[in-house]
């Protein structure tokens, strides 16, 4: 599957390259975005803070008549909880995650409105702080596990210059391992965008 996810970003990035649509005098357009939500990481290794209230940054941009922007993507969650944990144990436990990517967004605007999907490849620095075998508490950390990310949403422009609206997103194949436990950091996400145009 990832070779599949880099075919088509390779594909889609040289079919922006080529396009006749895509002249030198066509002007840049695109959106900077705040995404407010929550991440639900997988509950049997991430439980239980395995719901994290996220923030993000979506950067799209490309010329006018592309039917997909290039897509630049950063957000963060974390959670604490003194519940029991699989991996480790409390009274304190934390989870968090930082992520960051690229990937394509499609742009279609009508009447205001802006339907999306986006698909991309990110990379998740993912941790647990806890009491792991009674001596007091450890953090471990997993660096740069690389997954696939694909969303569905849509935005409204307001003044033609302000979004609002809201995406459900999903990262699968994402592998990391904390305290010799090894799961993921796979999730689904719902947030609210508010942002601006350019």
């Amino acid at each position: 599957m990832r070779k599949l996810a880099f075919s088509l970003l390779f594909y889609v990035t040289v079919l922006f390259l080529i396009s006749p649509m895509a002249t030198a005098e066509e002007k840049w357009i695109g959106d900077v975005n705040i995404r407010l939500g929550q991440k639900n990481l997988t509950p049997d290794h991430w439980k239980p803070v395995a719901d994290q209230p996220m923030i993000g940054m979506d950067i799209d941009f490309g010329k006018e008549s592309w039917p997909a922007h290039i897509l630049l993507t950063l957000s963060g969650s974390a959670r604490q909880a003194s519940e029991k944990s699989s991996v480790i144990t409390g009274p304190d436990i934390e989870g968090s995650t930082s992520e960051f990517g690229f990937g394509v967004k499609t742009h279609y605007l009508y009447e205001g409105f802006n339907p999306f999907l986006t698909l991309g490849l990110s990379w998740t620095n993912a941790s647990l702080t806890g009491n792991p075998d009674t001596t007091g508490q450890v953090t471990d950390k997993d660096n740069y596990r690389m997954g696939i990310f694909l969303s569905g949403g849509v935005t409204y422009k307001i003044m033609e210059k302000f979004n609002v609206g809201g995406e459900i997103r999903l990262l699968r194949n994402s592998e990391v391992t904390l305290f010799g436990e090894t799961g993921d950091a796979d999730y689904i996400s719902y947030s609210l965008i508010l942002g601006w145009g350019f």
